[in-house]
């Protein structure tokens, strides 16, 4: 998280904080828990994917992003060029 912050990113990570107040085994909560990242998705301009292990769910927000045109990337040194250039390339309303 630290490497996006200080290229400018604000990261967040609904897979760390919706399990906190919704119960993934309660049907009604896990759509809730998707709709939710969903919107958060919907208003990102890139997608950073931490780690080496890809579930269903990440696998789902990637192909959404696509879809979307929301840039989609992994974290490492190599390549805070790309974090920097997304920033150079947004337009501040």
């Amino acid at each position: 998280y630290c490497m996006a912050y200080e290229a400018g990113f604000s990261p967040v990570c609904p897979v760390l904080y919706i399990p906190l107040f919704l119960n993934d085994r309660v049907p009604e909560e896990h759509k809730a828990g998707i709709d939710m990242r969903r919107d958060i998705l919907r208003r990102s301009h890139v997608l950073i994917v931490y780690g080496g292990d890809v579930d269903e769910d990440v696998k789902n927000d990637i192909a959404v992003a696509g879809c979307l045109g929301i840039a989609v990337t992994t974290l490492s040194p190599g390549n805070l060029n790309f974090f920097r250039d997304c920033i150079n390339g947004l337009q501040m309303v």
